[in-house]
């Protein structure tokens, strides 16, 4: 974090579109790293690489730029062979043995090297790519403002304001639901409980059988 204060160009426009994208996640219900989508770490480092690409290109940029710029950008890149990096301190493409179990890489600065989003999935990495080009699109349609964006604008309900997170569930047919109950005298119990319960819901979207371990 340090290094990203000190190398980061327009710590203030880099804040803001922070605080963007991070609503934009959380509205689309993509924002869970435990599930395989964004946190605030894959942000933070997807989004520093975006300012010092627009920096290095045009002296002034702002908020709207660097917004427009970061979709724009992860609807093309190609995650199954690029890597995600600080090209400014990595003088060359940074050396990292990638499994195919890796949908997504996004390294930090400092040696080892090590892949911030080794919780990605490929199922997520999906509706990430799906997500940035609607994003995208959405920027780019005629008559599209800040307000609609952030606010989840459904372009399909005529213009009706939806809650976070209605779009996304809109484009799926099918969920799985868990109600979890915990009567404890302790909240950080329960609070384990949920964390455990969520470590084998990716075990189910990635493939691998939970059940025994949930059964035991």
């Amino acid at each position: 974090m340090l290094h990203i204060q000190r190398t980061t160009p327009s710590l203030s426009v880099f804040r803001l579109a922070y605080r963007c994208i991070k609503l934009w996640a959380v509205q689309r219900g993509i924002y869970s790293s435990k599930f395989g989508y964004l946190s605030g770490t894959y942000i933070t480092l997807m989004l520093d690489r975006i300012c010092k690409m627009v920096s290095y290109d045009s002296a002034s940029f702002g908020t709207g730029d660097v917004i427009m710029s970061f979709f724009t950008y992860y609807a093309r890149f190609d995650w199954a062979q690029e890597l995600v990096f600080d090209a400014f301190f990595h003088k060359s493409i940074p050396r990292y043995h990638r499994t195919s179990r890796e949908a997504m890489v996004i390294l930090g600065h400092y040696t080892p090297n090590f892949n911030i989003a080794h919780t990605s999935t490929v199922p997520g990495l999906h509706v990430l790519m799906k997500e940035f080009k609607t994003a995208a699109e959405d920027l780019s349609s005629l008559g599209m403002t800040w307000e609609k964006f952030f606010r989840g604008f459904d372009r399909t309900s005529n213009g009706t304001r939806l809650e976070a997170g209605t779009v996304f569930r809109n484009s799926y047919q099918n969920y799985v639901q868990i109600d979890i109950q915990y009567w404890g005298r302790k909240l950080s119990k329960g609070k384990i409980l949920v964390g455990w319960i969520e470590s084998c819901c990716l075990s189910l979207v990635v493939g691998k059988s939970a059940f025994s371990c949930c059964k035991s």
